[in-house]
């Protein structure tokens, strides 16, 4: 199994696929991928910020250090590491009367975060009332649980064959000509986007893509403004941000060669569904596959 770097409750929940009873005469590998930044005790790069937002990034490395002292090249069985997991929080607690713990120091960011959308008042309505239409279209607040997401879209990524994946000539989904009809939509947070440079990308390019959109009349030196326009016209499910382009799509633009390096696609395989993957780490994937 190949896993990000993750929290020690997500950590042990994966490992148990590995053989959870000890039935195979085999050692399992759980490969997990950590980055440098990370290694070096930085909170750079788009995982570090995932697991920030989850309030587990202290936790998890602190976890990450723990293993590194105890299991360094080692083999062990599932029943240790459960072991090693109660041993870590003891670890924890301790450290703790001195000092905040990586543990605690996550509890307080999430309280925190917690404070802040009740005194935003962002709580479930205490009155519900009935709309006087039925509308298919989705918004989503700016003061919400969801304020950070934007709706986003995706071209089709087909992973029949990991080693040549082919880029269908479709999207995720097709809105609906009508306004009645509910379809399903994604959702991707605004800050994941924006750190991984793709609403810079999409600025530049969505106009000639979709002369319909907004950002059509924003003259192309306005990056800044094209930025805010898009942003704030996320929030309704017409408008998304698209994370890829479709073959078609990126012929209007300079074709298939400018395709973003972080660019998300929606990945599809006859075995299993696979969901949302960016280029760059298809392409660390390909590596280690052709690797072995």
């Amino acid at each position: 199994m190949l896993t990000e770097m993750t929290s020690p409750e997500n950590m042990l929940q994966r490992m148990g696929r590995l053989d959870r009873f000890g039935e195979s005469d085999h050692v399992n590998m759980l490969q997990v991928a950590i980055t440098e930044n990370v290694k070096n005790g930085s909170c750079k790069g788009s995982l570090a910020y995932f697991l920030n937002q989850l309030n587990s990034l202290q936790t998890t490395k602190a976890w990450y250090d723990f293993l590194q002292d105890r299991l360094d090249g080692k083999v062990f069985k599932i029943a240790e590491l459960y072991a090693l997991y109660r041993e870590f929080y003891t670890q924890q607690a301790k450290l703790n009367e001195d000092n905040k713990s990586a543990v605690v120091q996550d509890m307080d960011k999430a309280l925190k975060k917690s404070i802040d959308l009740m005194n935003k008042k962002v709580t479930e309505p205490t009155k519900v009332s009935k709309p006087k239409t039925a509308e298919r279209k989705s918004k989503i607040s700016k003061y919400s649980l969801r304020g950070d997401s934007r709706f986003v879209q995706l071209a089709v990524l087909n992973l029949n064959d990991f080693k040549q994946p082919f880029f269908e000539n479709e999207y995720a989904y097709t809105p609906p000509l009508d306004d009645t009809t509910e379809y399903d939509n994604l959702t991707e947070s605004l800050n994941i986007i924006k750190d991984l440079g793709l609403i810079n990308f999409i600025a530049q390019k969505h106009g000639n893509v979709d002369p319909t959109h907004p950002v059509k009349g924003i003259p192309e030196k306005k990056q800044q403004a094209r930025c805010a326009v898009l942003e704030n016209y996320a929030r309704d499910a017409d408008y998304p941000l698209y994370l890829s382009y479709i073959e078609d799509d990126l012929n209007k633009v300079g074709g298939t060669g400018g395709r973003h390096p972080e660019a998300i696609y929606y990945a599809i395989s006859d075995k299993q569904p696979i969901g949302s993957i960016s280029l760059d780490k298809l392409n660390f994937l390909t590596t280690i596959q052709q690797g072995k």
